[in-house]
């Protein structure tokens, strides 16, 4: 047998482990968003994995805050008060240039941008 003979079950055998590693993936990340309160009408799209790992962490913190209080009124509040983080961190844009931007010295920024202007041809 030569190895020409084995190498596509090889590959097949990668290729299926990939496609289910792949799926288990996407089953996990869809059950996630499932469990995250307000979630269920947004766009595949607007809800990344990215953003669907962050707002799973806002809304276990979140939970944590919940059972540390004691006061019910203040519960209900609190809890529908999560509505605005999932509402926000759908609003954000996934480019991470502006987020970089956001989070960097306004000055530096300019002084970078200058000199990327400089630097191309007219």
């Amino acid at each position: 047998m030569s190895h020409t003979d084995i190498s596509p079950r090889r590959g097949h055998s990668k290729w299926e482990s990939s496609k289910k590693r792949h799926t288990s993936m996407k089953d996990g990340f869809e059950g996630l968003r499932r469990v995250i309160p307000y979630t269920n009408h947004a766009k595949p799209r607007e809800l990344s994995q990215i953003k669907t790992l962050r707002l799973a962490m806002k809304y276990i913190h979140h939970l944590q805050s919940l059972i540390e209080e004691d006061d019910g009124a203040a519960n209900r509040r609190t809890f529908s008060s999560f509505k605005y983080t999932v509402v926000s961190e759908l609003a954000k844009s996934e480019s991470y240039v502006e987020r970089a931007k956001a989070e960097m010295d306004p000055e530096v920024v300019r002084r970078r941008e200058e000199e990327q202007k400089r630097r191309r041809p007219s």
